[in-house]
């Protein structure tokens, strides 16, 4: 498979992860794999190292895929570039892709609301700062939700029924004493936190 965006050409066969050099070919991305259905779409964020993205995260995509098998999963992350990671998904019929984002791309593609947005941006990309990763998160899952709506998911959280068509935010706390890696802690039929849902 071969997509040429800005400067750079991208050869896959089964996985597709994206680099993008400017905000006119991230929309001309966008609107080729964006779903028609708005609820179909699903983002995430990985800000950490490729080695910490172990199969529990996985199991995760997973969750999404069987209770949506329909969903465009998109991860943005500045560190995913491994080209068989989502290739089993792929070859199966899922769309999944990961498009590389980082603090400099989201300036360049003009990814903020204003002034002040753009500084807090240019204020998190200094190598001082620290847990800037966390900062990015939070950012990254607000600007896209509000550009394009649809459900963010935390990559943390197992999908343990199919989602409904409307608008809502749930968040847990998991009781500091718990010893279990993954438990069910609500009604909604969701794992830790957190996922947000809306529509534009």
């Amino acid at each position: 498979m071969t997509l040429q965006y800005a400067f750079i050409t991208i050869c896959f066969l089964n996985d597709i992860f994206i680099i993008i050099l400017d905000n006119n070919s991230i929309q001309r991305l966008f609107t080729r794999i964006l779903p028609s259905n708005s609820f179909d779409l699903f983002w995430t964020v990985w800000n950490l190292g490729k080695a910490t993205f172990r199969e529990r995260r996985l199991i995760v995509i997973d969750s999404i895929f069987m209770h949506h098998p329909q969903a465009t999963v998109i991860i943005l992350s500045p560190s995913l570039n491994c080209i068989n990671l989502f290739a089993s998904y792929r070859s199966h019929g899922y769309q999944i892709y990961c498009v590389h984002i980082s603090f400099e791309r989201s300036i360049e593609w003009k990814r903020y609301l204003n002034f002040p947005s753009k500084e807090f941006l240019t204020h998190l990309n200094a190598s001082s700062h620290t847990n800037s990763y966390l900062h990015m998160n939070n950012y990254v899952n607000v600007m896209y939700l509000y550009l394009y709506g649809e459900t963010h998911i935390d990559i943390d959280v197992i999908i343990l029924q199919p989602l409904s068509a409307y608008a809502f935010i749930e968040l847990d706390r998991l009781d500091s004493g718990n010893d279990c890696s993954w438990c069910l802690k609500n009604r909604s039929g969701l794992c830790m936190a957190t996922i947000i849902r809306s529509k534009i």
